[in-house]
């Protein structure tokens, strides 16, 4: 009888610690995957989850466009436009003003010089609002020697003496500029000079005159910005004055395109000869 009675608490002690051995096991394992959900995804994502996770949102390049923006306003810019651009014939339409590869240098040359941008500068661009049209009713060889009129007009009006300006054939049917030691309220009126030096214009093409107005834009150089950003901020707002009716200036101080007020300024009239 006794031997009976030892063995039944052998057995009953046998399972206690067996039950107890299950329960703390399983409430390790819940503890576990307790501190697994809360723990930090992104620290160890299975391969499943970082499948399934959506793309990182790309931060955002200025407060005002975003990188789709950015891509299409460079792109043009980019593409086979350095060093001077060639009319249909093959021929520099105009000589008069800087390479756009020189306009370039210009641009990293005043980084170098100047890396914790404590000197203001600002580049500008003109668009001509009506060079599309006048390329489509008159042909490409009218609109690249109005062009080079453009041209000949701008290389005049620029300021020199200080040999910090400078004007480029930016593309086809746009003028860049480079203002050093300027800042872009101050470059606006540089812009606006020129804006009403093209509208005051008469351009003659044999019986034929032709008004001609620009958008123009005036952009500061932020410091830590990438060339290819600047240029994509510079066109972006030559197109939103473009988009605002033409023949205006809008300005960009680093907080994106805004149209200014016309400024009044006496610049004399011109009547330029387009024929050959």
């Amino acid at each position: 009888m006794y031997v009976f009675y030892v063995l039944t608490i052998a057995f009953a002690n046998l399972a206690l610690g067996y039950g107890t051995a299950v329960y703390l096991r399983r409430g390790a394992t819940a503890g576990t995957l307790d501190a697994l959900a809360s723990e930090d995804a992104t620290r160890s994502p299975s391969p499943i989850t970082a499948a399934a996770a959506p793309a990182a949102t790309p931060q955002k390049l200025s407060a005002f466009e975003s990188a789709e923006t950015i891509e299409a306003a460079s792109s043009k810019s980019r593409s086979a436009l350095l060093g001077e651009t060639p009319n249909a014939t093959g021929e520099t339409v105009c000589s008069s003003l800087i390479q756009r590869s020189v306009f370039e240098e210009m641009i990293a040359g005043w980084r170098a010089d100047d890396p914790l941008q404590e000197r203001s500068a600002t580049l500008g661009l003109i668009a001509v609002d009506q060079i599309a049209e006048v390329r489509k009713t008159q042909g490409d060889d009218v609109g690249d020697r109005l062009m080079k009129a453009l041209a000949d007009v701008i290389d005049d009006t620029i300021r020199k003496p200080r040999g910090t300006d400078a004007a480029t054939y930016y593309d086809r049917d746009r003028f860049g500029f480079f203002f050093g030691d300027t800042t872009p309220q101050e470059a606006t009126h540089a812009m606006e000079r020129l804006r009403l030096s093209i509208a005051q214009g008469r351009y003659v093409l044999g019986r034929e005159t032709i008004t001609l107005t620009a958008s123009c834009s005036a952009v500061g150089m932020l410091r830590g910005e990438a060339d290819e950003l600047l240029l994509a901020r510079l066109e972006f707002a030559a197109r939103q004055a473009s988009i605002l009716g033409g023949n205006r200036t809008c300005l960009d101080a680093g907080h994106g395109p805004v149209p200014i007020d016309p400024i009044a300024i006496d610049v004399p009239e011109r009547t330029v000869l387009l024929n050959p």
